[in-house]
């Protein structure tokens, strides 16, 4: 490959981040929405208001939600810096998310060559989970980042830097505690190919490979010592130890994974580039088989840790998608080495995920769709304050509650709302917001006078005067 082709696949790849960041700039000032608003930016500004730290008690379990808190941290810290602006906090994780694409870029470009590299990114880089993740406050595309750099540094054997990156990961989300395991084993399958001992089988390995256990078990032992408990109630009663719940968890992670958002066209050619790859050049696919198999290897543990919960969201599986367009960008650029070729699959590959930009329902921050939402919400917010008089008490379902409650969300504008006068019963004012199937609280209906309707598409934010028995 010539100096002057490298330069061309650089030029691309900065060109396509200036276009994904250009396409989400007015993202950047929308309100938070849902999980974002309801906990991690609300979790954030509580350590902005009191002290930034990763103990358990620097904020409240109803905020923490008992995970360890160097995302929120982070965000509290870039907050109480650059101040507690909805932009600030939206451009920060996009931050996260490009540093995620460059580092992609850099270790695909290394392992194998600079055209490979380019293709995982921008398979990546064009998946609607990502472009919708890569700007909202939530940690799973921080995740994604550290789990990758973890395993990217075991893979060159730097072990020392593979104990630091999964001790980040475990301390953003619980759900990287198998990224230890995962290694081992994948050594354990190494020494019985080669026949030789790997680094990380060695005293040594194996101590720094357990090193982020260390860590994260001291995080538990302050999370019993300041809350009572090691893990979050409501969380461990989401573990459900029964395979059926498990097989249908698995269910819903493999299908979004390979099939929703437009993947199966992905999985199609993922499955031919490796057929035609196999067939054409069987030394090449050799050589990229021991980082791919640790890739899958993770992917595996990692989809069946988390479905061993009975709770189910496609962002969880953020990191194992990377995997996939990472396993996908190889398999694709091992068919040919022809740039047109590649210009025409990666074109392909965009018009499908432009057309799965947002689905035509419902899909809380899955997907683009979620701007609809907040759309909407927005609306319905600003409505009910101009027509609330003085002593009306409002209230809403979720998310809407937290838009009305939390004056740094994005949606109050300026105004004020007493925390005492909004409730979840006897209100004056309710505003009913997606999910289709929330209802209120009050026994009949001829309560109710809807005042007026928001609607964005298959999004709907509708406001109630309700008049009191």
């Amino acid at each position: 490959m010539t100096g002057r082709e490298n330069k061309l696949y650089h030029f691309i790849f900065i060109a396509t981040l200036v276009c994904l960041t250009i396409f989400k700039w007015n993202d950047f000032a929308l309100p938070y929405f849902w999980d974002e608003l309801g906990v991690y930016t609300r979790a954030a500004d509580y350590q902005v208001q009191h002290s930034i730290s990763l103990e358990p008690a620097s904020a409240p379990p109803v905020l923490s939600r008992g995970h360890p808190l160097l995302f929120t941290s982070m965000n509290a810290l870039v907050w109480r810096v650059f101040g507690e602006e909805v932009r600030v906090a939206h451009l920060f994780c996009f931050f996260i998310a490009l540093v995620l694409l460059v580092a992609v870029y850099l270790k695909i470009s290394k392992y194998f060559n600079e055209r490979t590299g380019l293709a995982c990114a921008l398979i990546c880089l064009m998946q609607p989970l990502f472009v919708a993740q890569s700007a909202l406050v939530l940690p799973e595309v921080t995740l994604a980042l550290f789990i990758f750099m973890a395993l990217c540094s075991y893979y060159e054997g730097r072990v020392l830097w593979f104990a630091f990156y999964a001790s980040l990961a475990m301390l953003t989300k619980e759900s990287a505690i198998v990224l230890p395991v995962v290694v081992i084993v994948y050594s354990i399958l190494q020494w019985a190919v080669v026949k030789e001992k790997p680094q990380a089988l060695k005293l040594t390995g194996l101590v720094l490979i357990a090193l982020p256990y260390l860590t994260f078990g001291c995080f538990l032992l302050l999370q019993k010592k300041q809350n009572g408990w090691y893990f979050f109630p409501y969380h461990m009663d989401a573990v459900v130890f029964d395979i059926s719940v498990f097989v249908q968890q698995a269910a819903h992670f493999l299908l979004f994974v390979f099939v929703q958002q437009g993947r199966y066209v992905l999985t199609v050619l993922t499955a031919m580039g490796l057929v035609f790859s196999l067939a054409l050049n069987k030394q090449a696919i050799t050589r990229r088989c021991d980082f791919l198999f640790l890739l899958v290897l993770f992917g595996v543990a990692f989809l069946g840790f988390n479905s061993l919960f009975g709770v189910y969201m496609g962002r969880y599986a953020t990191i194992v998608v990377v995997v996939f367009c990472i396993a996908a960008g190889v398999a694709i650029t091992s068919v040919s080495e022809s740039n047109l070729y590649m210009a025409l699959v990666m074109a392909g590959l965009l018009v499908v995920s432009y057309r799965h930009l947002e689905q035509p329902q419902f899909n809380y921050d899955e997907d683009m769709g979620y701007r609809r939402q907040v759309h909407v919400l927005q609306q319905g917010v600003t409505e009910m304050i101009r027509i609330m008089k003085p002593g009306d008490k409002p209230g809403s379902n979720f998310p809407g509650f937290f838009a009305l409650g939390f004056d740094k969300g994005g949606y109050l504008n300026g105004a004020k709302i007493n925390p005492d006068r909004l409730t979840d019963k006897d209100y004056d004012y309710y505003l009913l917001c997606n999910p289709p199937d929330a209802g209120f609280d009050v026994d009949s209906s001829k309560y109710i006078t809807l005042v007026k309707a928001f609607d964005d598409g298959y999004a709907h934010t509708s406001l109630y005067r309700v008049r009191r028995k």
